[in-house]
């Protein structure tokens, strides 16, 4: 195999790039309609079987690349939402919100992981700032869509128009979706062998301590604003313009340590402001908006894990701060709900870590010859 460097960037890096966002778009788009369609299903249930499939899900893309684990993640997804539309059995519908949380497991991941791919290493945090920045927007944007769409197509034909959409996107993934550079031929493995690569993979990310100290600071800024998200579009709003902001800032003044203890405070500022201070409505929704804003800072955990990490693990990388960020937050969201002291106590260690972590930010000789142009 040739060693020349890989062709990186230019406009087939943004084709591939932009199918792997539309399905970030579409992912969070379909969780959206599921949860409001069918509150039947406890959402608790879907949201741990996708935080569960992160991680393997993540080793999958290291191992196979984004041409072969995108498409058939597109395609559970779609098939999930297609069984939900055409079959009414409650089984199917199990089986739908099952495949629908396994192939979601690789979109964000997968759109952070083609980012770095296909842009290099100096450009991956900004890359998967912009992913996130689709995903807040996507949500946000779905929860007010969505109930018109199914007032008037009524919930049946909403999801087979959403289906619909999932074939085409499959069709252009399967015609277009590439990787920089060839993945190690798997073809002679065995599923032990297989298996035993992707679980060595995961315990490699596992056993370093600094994408834990990343992770379970990441867990607490995520569960505060899933606490507040659940009741309103604002904080998805502001997640999504703040996710391309502080990664921009992160890179300007060349640090991943200050702009995450910088927004940690800025979030638990807001919070105990929110939750003593008398104010009224103008004053809630900015403290609102700076709550979603500052949860942004959860993108960094994502470079800052890459930084400690060997690029062969960088999907797997992300996919572990990302499962224990939404498991994290989803069990400090869950009391933060109906109290303030889990939010708070969160918040506070969660600014402890940001204090002690230690400063990742590759020095400038560290960059590759195209990282630096």
């Amino acid at each position: 195999m040739s060693t020349a460097a890989p062709d990186r960037g230019g406009w087939r890096a943004w084709r591939v790039w932009a199918l792997a966002v539309t399905f970030v778009a579409y992912v969070f788009s379909c969780q959206a309609a599921y949860a409001i369609a069918n509150p039947r299903i406890e959402p608790d249930v879907y949201i741990w079987t996708f935080a569960i499939f992160l991680l393997p899900g993540g080793a999958l893309l290291d191992r196979f690349g984004a041409r072969h684990v995108l498409p058939a993640s597109m395609a559970l997804v779609t098939t999930g939402i297609l069984l939900f539309a055409i079959v009414g059995t409650y089984e199917s519908l199990l089986l739908s919100h099952l495949l629908l949380a396994i192939g979601s497991g690789t979109g964000l991941v997968g759109a952070c992981y083609v980012g770095g791919r296909w842009f290099g290493k100096a450009k991956f945090g900004v890359m998967c700032g912009l992913a996130l920045f689709v995903a807040a927007l996507a949500s946000a944007i779905a929860r007010d869509l969505i109930p018109v769409l199914l007032q008037h197509a009524g919930w049946r034909g909403a999801f087979l128009l959403m289906s619909g959409f999932g074939l085409a996107l499959l069709a252009l993934a399967i015609r277009w979706v590439t990787d920089p550079e060839p993945i190690g031929d798997v073809t002679e493995e065995g599923i032990g062998d297989l298996t035993g690569s992707v679980v060595r993979g995961i315990v490699k990310v596992a056993m370093i301590p600094h994408v834990w100290i990343a992770s379970l600071q990441g867990a607490a800024l995520a569960g505060t604003v899933m606490s507040f998200s659940m009741a309103a579009s604002l904080p998805w709003l502001t997640l999504a313009v703040g996710s391309v902001l502080i990664m921009m800032c992160s890179n300007a003044i060349r640090s991943r340590k200050i702009p995450i203890v910088a927004g940690t405070a800025i979030q638990l500022a807001s919070l105990i402001a929110l939750l003593y201070v008398p104010g009224g409505a103008a004053l809630r929704t900015i403290l609102g908006g700076l709550l979603g804003f500052s949860s942004a800072v959860c993108v960094i955990a994502f470079s800052t894990v890459d930084d400690v990490v060997s690029a062969d693990y960088m999907a797997t990388s992300m996919a572990t701060v990302g499962g224990a960020c939404l498991a994290g937050g989803l069990l400090i969201a869950q009391p933060g709900l109906h109290a303030d002291s889990p939010l708070l106590i969160a918040l506070a260690v969660a600014l402890a870590l940001a204090v002690v972590m230690k400063e990742t930010y590759p020095p400038p000789a560290a960059a590759s010859p195209f990282d630096r142009r």
